[in-house]
């Protein structure tokens, strides 16, 4: 069946007004770069970075706006890392075409005081040590990051590499975030779910209600087959 496109369907499931999404599956050791000194990366220093995180948060954005009928400038994209908002999420195609047409990418220092109705934070941590430096771990950023989204929040990280930092503030989040469980796992088969498939061309009428953004009940609503449709092509049966 439609498995390929599991995650992407409970990430948009409206029920899910906050998710996270686990990279663990595609692997343990998905950064790269180098991360300088204290990784203050607030002065560009430090290459630090996810280009696994970057596929799936293009194919999040991808589905929110042409799936759920999100406009694209209600959608924000933030990341602890400087390299990984100007070297990578904004030179992904997509994401720079996007960018382009009002949606916003931004480090959590420059977000302070925007909200958006959805954001998606990219976290870029991802080792098998549980190394997440001192970013991470301020909790005024993540405070931030957390509450700038004012209908649906979507978290994409390695679960395990943040649990293992042992951080009381990430791990009071994650825990709770588990104990309700709103962590969407990727299969370990399906890597290649993560690549953006750019054939993607919905077919569905502008005049389709069924995928308007319903934010006084703050939900994204969207109809699960006509998504799974979209998700696997855009082909209308």
């Amino acid at each position: 069946g439609g498995g390929g496109v599991e995650w992407l369907k409970q990430v948009l499931e409206p029920k899910n007004a906050t998710v996270f999404l686990d990279t663990d599956a595609l692997g343990l050791n998905l950064e790269s770069g180098l991360a300088v000194g204290k990784e203050n990366d607030t002065k560009g220093r430090g290459d630090i970075g996810n280009e696994t995180e970057v596929k799936l948060v293009s194919r999040i954005v991808r589905a929110l706006d042409e799936a759920c009928g999100v406009k694209i400038n209600d959608i924000g994209v933030i990341s602890h890392y400087r390299a990984q908002v100007s070297r990578r999420l904004k030179k992904n195609m997509y994401l720079k075409m996007a960018n382009e047409q009002g949606l916003e990418i931004n480090t959590i220092d420059t977000y302070q005081g925007r909200d958006k109705k959805v954001i998606v934070v990219s976290f870029v941590r991802s080792n098998p040590r549980g190394e997440i430096g001192n970013l991470l771990k301020e909790f005024r950023r993540l405070n931030v990051a957390l509450s700038r989204a004012k209908v649906k929040l979507v978290m994409v990280g390695s679960l395990s590499c943040l649990m293992k930092s042992g951080d009381e503030h990430l791990l009071k989040v994650l825990g709770k975030m588990k104990r309700e469980g709103r962590v969407v796992g990727l299969g370990a088969s399906r890597a290649q779910d993560a690549q953006p498939a750019l054939s993607l061309r919905p077919k569905l009428s502008q005049g389709s209600d069924r995928f308007r953004f319903a934010g006084s009940k703050n939900k994204v609503n969207y109809d699960e087959k006509e998504a799974e449709r979209w998700a696997r092509g855009g082909k209308k049966t």
